[in-house]
């Protein structure tokens, strides 16, 4: 049993890094040739994973440990993986993702950077088709002007927010969320030595 909730990341870096999370035995361990021996109230330290396109968290052991009845510590690693109480390899958990805010609102800002780009004013040069030799100046501040500026302002600031919320949506990958209390099997991928107060058959 899960003593605790866990929120398995899914990105590609989780499976060098994964996320610890406690279990307690509830029952006997049933070992070959109808064996089971008493590994009630022990832990189990493992550590994990999830899994996008399964909805699993894909649990391994990594330690044991006992109390025995003469008070003697047993305390071992452990390989091993979790099955969940459909069968299946892992534990099915919800996919909690918070990536369509983001992208909604750097949708948002997209839209309000290219609606600025409607109040523009492309600047004109004026043309002397007369005789005389003056030379003609136009005045850069003028309301047009203004508002041309402050539209681009606009835009470049809503550009650069669609951005950091693209970037923030990016590293806000989706998680497997499992709760604590869930029941799981443990099955060993090899054998190991412990030293038990007792084997029942």
């Amino acid at each position: 049993m899960l003593l605790n909730g866990i929120d398995m990341p899914t990105g590609q870096n989780a499976r060098k890094d994964p996320v610890p999370a406690l279990i307690r035995v509830k029952h006997q361990a049933i070992l070959p040739n109808r064996v089971r021996a008493d590994l009630r109230e022990c832990f189990l330290l493992v550590g994990g994973f999830g899994d996008l396109a399964s909805e699993r968290a894909y649990l391994r052991g990594e330690t044991f440990s006992c109390i025995r009845n003469d008070g003697g510590v047993i305390e071992i690693p452990i390989d091993g993986y979790a099955v969940g109480e459909d069968g299946k390899v892992g534990v099915r958990g919800r996919v909690v993702s918070k990536q369509g805010v983001l992208l909604a609102k750097a949708l948002q800002a997209g839209f309000l950077q290219s609606f600025s780009q409607i109040f523009n004013r492309m600047p004109t040069i004026p043309v002397n088709t007369g005789t005389g030799t003056d030379v003609q100046f136009q005045s850069m501040l003028t309301p047009q002007a203004l508002s041309a500026a402050s539209a681009q302002g606009v835009g470049g600031a809503m550009d650069r927010l669609a951005n950091y919320y693209l970037d923030m949506a990016e590293q806000l990958l989706p998680v497997i969320e499992v709760d604590a209390g869930r029941g799981a099997e443990f099955i060993l991928n090899r054998g190991v030595s412990m030293k038990l107060a007792d084997v029942v058959e």
